[in-house]
């Protein structure tokens, strides 16, 4: 079986620079403010698919890892969809019944 992995990475650039304005322009440069653009700028979700099934981890959470055995998954589909409208938002989803 072929082996899927992907990461998705939330510390772009733009991203930290936006944020690190924001923080200047309303004087809310403080720990808690710099904690946060540190974390965003760690922050990353690693997803793979192999032979054992789907696992996904949510850096930097140690808590964050959840594993599915192809035994625990019924149905398993490429699709196009719309990730707003149906699941809220991007990453890992769990509203109503379905989850993405």
């Amino acid at each position: 079986m072929r082996v899927f992995k992907e990461i998705q990475a939330f510390g772009q650039w733009w991203l930290l620079l936006i944020l690190g304005i924001s923080n200047a322009n309303f004087n809310l440069w403080d720990i808690g403010s710099f904690f946060l653009v540190i974390m965003v700028g760690l922050l990353e979700l690693n997803t793979k698919i192999d032979a054992k099934g789907i696992s996904a981890r949510f850096k930097p959470f140690p808590f964050f890892k959840r594993n599915y055995s192809w035994n625990e998954i019924s149905e398993c589909y490429v699709r196009q969809y719309s990730t707003l409208n149906e699941y809220g938002g991007w990453g890992i989803r769990g509203l109503r019944k379905a989850k993405a």
